[in-house]
């Protein structure tokens, strides 16, 4: 138990530190590769509005991690 919540606290943090940019599918299963089904913790993630997706395959943080937000002109050249 304790290892899991430690565990959950380091991605919480490696996060964070990504706050003001998009972070990419790939980026996120690499940072989730000790886990078995690492797109049902992006999903879970996402339903606790800690990611927030953007289009498919990219994601940002959502205001429960970080509180620098991605500059919408970035995010509007992403999806231009």
């Amino acid at each position: 138990m304790y290892s899991n919540y430690m565990y959950n606290m380091q991605l919480i943090y490696q996060l964070s530190q990504l706050a003001p940019y998009p972070i990419p599918h790939h980026m996120l299963i690499n940072m989730l590769q000790d886990y078995k089904h690492p797109n049902d913790k992006i999903h879970e993630l996402i339903s606790k509005k800690m990611l927030l997706p953007v289009k498919k395959g990219l994601h940002v943080t959502g205001e429960t991690i970080g509180s620098n937000q991605v500059p919408k002109k970035l995010i509007a050249n992403l999806l231009y």
